[in-house]
């Protein structure tokens, strides 16, 4: 057969390369088989177009498939996005592990942190103090002068104080509470009133708390590059926290403990130690600085509104030999004397009381009377008339008393003793107030009316008339006047008789503190030092939560370390199980954590955790009905749970 070539038009169809000249048929190439003897030959490489023979089917050109290559970006992308991930992570690990390797040692931290703050010209501090002796607490908030100016707020007695100090006075403003724990006397006139003082009347010595002292205090033993017992180390227990503020607790070697920032620039941000005060104590605080127009402004308010001190009220008092007789009958007899006013303030309302006995050692009490003090000028005088109609007179002249009697008036200085006539005229009934008690200044330096409320209250619940006095006495020198009395007036709390007036001693402060906790919790009623039970038996302890049903030990928290803490804790176990139980009466331990206790510092469940890192644990709590942890926040009750 012969060859030609065709005109016949082609479609377009991509030319193989010599390369792919053999390349495999298309798809359908394997349907026509060649001729038996036929061979299959490659086209020539010059040939543009493969022409098959006639006889074969015509097997169409090779379609080679065109392939679009889509460009993938991910890789590119978690490249990028490894690369901002190490890097963040770099910045979270590795800029704090550079820190931590690169700052300086504790010791350096410290000194730094005191030189900043020896050179500030003001700072505010708010804190606490403990009193050792008596387990007195307070707590301030003051802003310090570098020149020793104070400004500030102080809670004492339950009560709460604005306070100025100066170089040599200090001016108070109190409401009754805070006056009835730091200047009883006075709680009469100058509740609301800015009074002088002596320094020396605030536990806390502000003139000693200065940027500069305080940084002076906090450099006490260190060395710069110290080691041994002149150098800073971490505190164990103590939080790492102070409001916002990320610290790092250090010991010094003065066995105070100072709070600096956990990153520099380093800053003293708290303390804790035995200075600044004028009792025997600890005092902790929170500290930041001032600028010297933010003191200058607080200080000067304050100032302008202190204004001057008040004039105090004037002390009535009997004139010597000015009694004279009235008229006297079966159903009356009236009595008078001159009643003189010093120099003080004589606008206040007032009484005298007039007693009648059938005794010249007033023991056998037969007439009260009393009469309202006249309107007198400072220096000025009258006589009072004192008229008594009481049925103890009319009884006493109805059995035939004689017409003979003793009488004796006694004028009670409105500002000073208050103007209680129910409580004062039943204690000179009774006999507990005589002349003996009276005379002169001696009721005056007793106290407000709070004093006589309190020795009513003891009277009536079986004191004797000696033993209430000294013991109400006690209660008013240790403090805790504005915190019984109101208990006490309320027939909530009881004070066991047998105890003796050392139940209302400065020691038992503490008690007094836990019972007006309660008091203001849950209400119900309290005793202290004893409590007899409805079969007639007596039992002796501190305090008993008679409402809830309760025997309380109160146990200060004085360790100021982990280890210290894990050695209290089982004595005052020890101690809330041998309290002397009535029947059905549960045990409450309670922990006041001191300002020198890690606890002191935390709150919430902070406290559990720092309990259970000092090895205590839940089965410790058998026998114990419920925990409470005192600390700077507030009660805490923590659970067995809570303890593991």
């Amino acid at each position: 057969m012969s060859e030609r070539e065709s005109n016949t038009p082609q479609p377009d169809a991509p030319v193989p390369s010599p390369d792919t000249a053999a390349a495999a048929p298309p798809p359908d190439a394997a349907e026509v088989a060649p001729s038996p003897g036929t061979a299959a030959a490659a086209p020539p490489p010059e040939a543009a177009v493969a022409v098959p023979s006639w006889d074969a089917a015509v097997v169409p050109p090779p379609v080679v498939p065109v392939v679009a290559k889509r460009r993938r970006r991910w890789p590119l992308l978690a490249v990028i996005a490894g690369v901002v991930v190490l890097a963040v992570v770099g910045t979270a690990v590795g800029i704090p592990l550079y820190r931590k390797l690169t700052a300086p040692p504790p010791t350096e931290r410290v000194l730094a942190a005191a030189a900043a703050l020896a050179t500030a010209p003001a700072m505010s501090l708010r804190g606490s103090v403990w009193g050792v002796e008596d387990g007195s607490f307070e707590t301030f908030d003051a802003r310090v002068g570098a020149d020793t100016t104070t400004v500030g707020t102080i809670s004492i007695g339950g009560g709460r104080a604005d306070f100025l100090v100066g170089p040599r006075l200090v001016r108070l403003r109190g409401d009754r509470r805070s006056l009835l724990a730091i200047k009883p006397d006075v709680a009469e006139y100058g509740v609301g009133t800015w009074l002088e003082l002596e320094p020396a009347t605030l536990n806390v010595a502000f003139s000693e708390l200065t940027p500069r002292n305080v940084a002076n205090r906090m450099r006490d033993g260190l060395r710069a590059n110290g080691t041994g017992k002149y150098a800073a180390v971490p505190a164990d227990g103590f939080p790492t926290r102070l409001g916002r503020t990320e610290v790092t607790p250090y010991r010094l070697p003065s066995g105070r403990v100072a709070f600096v920032t956990a990153d520099a620039p380093y800053r003293l941000a708290g303390f804790t130690g035995k200075f600044g005060l004028s009792v025997e104590g600890e005092l902790t605080a929170e500290v930041s600085v001032l600028t010297s127009k933010q003191f200058a402004t607080d200080y000067a308010a304050q100032n302008r509104a202190a204004g001057e001190a008040p004039t105090e009220p004037a002390h009535y008092m009997l004139k010597p030999d000015s009694e004279k007789q009235g008229s006297c009958t079966e159903r009356s007899c009236a009595e008078s004397a001159v009643v003189v006013a010093d120099g003080g303030v004589t606008g206040g309302p007032g009484h005298v009381i007039g007693v009648f006995s059938s005794d010249s050692a007033n023991k056998h009490v037969v007439g009260t009377c009393t009469a309202k003090l006249p309107k007198l000028k400072p220096n000025g005088s009258a006589r009072v008339w004192c008229t008594t109609t009481s049925a103890s007179w009319r009884k006493w002249t109805a059995h035939g008393g004689s017409k003979r009697y003793w009488f004796w008036m006694v004028p009670l200085s409105p500002g000073w003793q208050g103007d209680d006539l129910r409580s004062e005229l039943h204690l000179f009934r009774i006999g507990a107030l005589n002349e003996d008690v009276v005379t002169g200044y001696e009721l005056f330096t007793a106290g407000p009316a709070e004093f006589f409320g309190v020795m009513d209250s003891l009277v009536g619940q079986g004191w004797s008339a000696a033993a209430a006095w000294q013991a109400t006495t006690n209660l008013a020198d240790s403090g805790a006047l504005g915190l019984a009395a109101p208990m006490l007036r309320a027939g909530t709390l009881t004070v066991d008789p047998k105890a003796g007036p050392g139940a209302l001693e400065a020691g038992s402060l503490p008690f007094y503190r836990e019972a007006r906790r309660r008091y203001d919790a849950h209400g119900g009623k309290l005793a202290v030092g004893g409590y007899t039970d409805s079969s007639g038996r007596h039992h002796t302890g501190h305090l008993y939560d008679v409402t809830r049903r309760r025997v309380v030990t109160a146990v200060p928290l004085t360790a100021d370390s982990m280890r210290g803490l894990r050695s209290q804790w089982p004595d005052a176990v020890e101690r809330c199980r041998n309290a002397n139980a009535p029947e059905g009466f549960g045990r409450d331990l309670v922990l006041v954590a001191t300002p020198r206790s890690p606890l002191y510092w935390l709150g919430g469940d902070d406290v559990a955790r720092t309990l259970r890192a000092a090895g205590v644990a839940g089965k410790d709590l058998a026998g114990i009905a419920t925990l409470t942890v005192v600390t700077g926040t507030g009660a805490i009750a923590v659970r067995a749970a809570d303890l593991g």
